[in-house]
């Protein structure tokens, strides 16, 4: 689960405090004792909810200053940069990100990996074109890492008209490549029920 759950239990903690408030829920709810008028189960989930925040925010921290350090001790390690950019995309900082996805590539310009990531943030940007020319090369380099094609896919399948055709040939080169993972299937039928739909109007 990830630390972001916690705000979930903080929001469910105050959701028990006001069904409790009006009655929906007994005091002494799967049998928390209630002291000086208060039921202390909200602010116990609320709580735990906080710490789960405050560890994770921690973590996250910590790891993009030892980014930072593995950076300084070495200044042209793509890995590093690489790591970083990944960072930055899952905060959401797609700006960030792809600054250091092009100094990985500028260091390294066959780190398959980089052009992956870069790909993904500009998806994120809403810019399916680069996305596309980023995941082109990453499976120029690999042509079988199979998430460089299910990444492709979903740029073909939502840019400007919908390549489908092209979303589902993705697609299906992604299921033969990770047969085990359910989002290939799950793909090919989203994009087969557009295609069929797009053909009956």
């Amino acid at each position: 689960m990830k630390w972001e759950a916690g705000y979930l239990l903080i929001g469910g903690g105050f959701a028990l405090w006001l069904l409790m408030k009006i009655k929906l829920i007994p005091a002494g709810f799967l049998g928390f004792t209630v002291f000086d008028g208060v039921d202390w189960l909200p602010w116990i989930v609320s709580a735990v909810g906080c710490g789960m925040v405050a560890q994770g925010k921690r973590l996250e921290q910590k790891a993009e200053e030892e980014y930072w350090r593995h950076k300084n001790r070495d200044p042209k390690d793509a890995d590093a940069y690489n790591n970083r950019g990944l960072a930055w995309s899952n905060k959401g900082d797609t700006d960030r990100a792809i600054a250091d996805f092009n100094r990985a590539i500028e260091l390294d310009p066959k780190y398959v990996y980089a052009y992956n990531g870069r790909g993904l943030a500009w998806y994120n940007k809403g810019d399916t074109d680069r996305a596309i020319a980023d995941y082109n090369r990453a499976i120029e380099l690999d042509p079988k890492n199979a998430y460089a094609y299910y990444n492709r896919g979903l740029a073909h399948e939502d840019r400007e008209g919908g390549d489908l055709a092209s979303a589902l040939t993705d697609f299906r080169t992604f299921v033969r490549l990770s047969p085990n993972d359910p989002d290939g299937p799950r793909a090919v039928s989203r994009v087969e029920a557009k295609i069929d739909a797009r053909n009956k109007r």
